[in-house]
């Protein structure tokens, strides 16, 4: 019987845990799947889930106003380009015009600690000298309708990468563990803020915060062709056109 209630309690735990696993989501959209030596790569960094409602009637309703995180990559294959990663999403604020503040540092090669702060107010709710635009509509389908849904996913920032030719060798590799003539891209350590400067919470089903959202920050791979194997393949594509020329070229001599 103890075995047996142990069993459902495990199972309860596992089932809640995944119910909540992916409340909001971190998600990375390369410009390419592949990058060859020579060329830039782009990688959007989005987020989904600061409106949703679960099965177990917790949920997560919150408007951005700052987010912190970590980018890792493989600096022994690709080069940040601090200048090219200047675009930032629109929906914190226009940095230019001073409604938000960004910082990108690299500390540690292959580390990336990225953030944007919003200097903007929430929305025109219970305030008397507070300018627009807000983040309330800054962050909805249409920013001129205050009845608009809330966007489903919206772009943090977009990074820039170059690959160069051979690499960057005594850079180190990261993350250690990725497959030959690739890279992967992982975000880490995410810390998303609300308005009033605390951590977004998940919420019960009467609206009372019963903890941090838990954050969803899966990672992708992009291929890296080595110079050895296109090197080998224009090789091969050489030795097939020169072998054929000698074969044309034979047949015109014995006729």
């Amino acid at each position: 019987m103890k075995k047996m209630l142990l069993l459902f309690a495990l199972v309860s735990s596992l089932v809640f845990a995944t119910s909540q696993a992916f409340a909001i989501m971190i998600s990375l959209e390369p410009s390419k799947p592949k990058v060859y030596a020579g060329q830039n790569i782009f990688v959007d960094i989005n987020i989904s889930g600061l409106h949703e409602t679960f099965s177990s009637g917790n949920q997560v309703d919150s408007l951005l106003a700052a987010f912190s995180l970590d980018f890792l990559y493989n600096p022994s294959l690709l080069t940040f380009l601090p200048l090219l990663s200047t675009d930032w999403g629109p929906h914190l604020g226009d940095i230019p015009s001073g409604e938000a503040v960004r910082f990108v540092d690299e500390f540690t090669p292959g580390v990336l600690s990225l953030g944007l702060v919003s200097l903007l107010d929430a929305s025109s709710t219970m305030c008397i000298f507070c300018v627009d635009p807000y983040l309330d509509n800054l962050q909805r389908v249409d920013p001129t309708d205050p009845t608009s849904p809330y966007l489903d996913t919206f772009r943090l920032a977009t990074l820039g990468f170059y690959a160069p030719s051979g690499g960057n060798p005594g850079m180190p590799s990261w993350p250690s563990a990725r497959p030959r003539g690739s890279t992967v891209f992982v975000t880490t350590n995410v810390v998303l803020s609300d308005p009033d400067g605390f951590e977004i919470s998940l919420l019960d089903a009467s609206g009372n915060p019963i903890g941090p959202a838990p954050v969803a920050t899966p990672f992708i791979a992009v291929k890296i062709p080595e110079p050895a194997t296109i090197a080998l393949m224009s090789l091969g594509l050489f030795g097939i056109n020169f072998s054929r020329k000698n074969r044309q070229a034979a047949r015109r001599g014995c006729c």
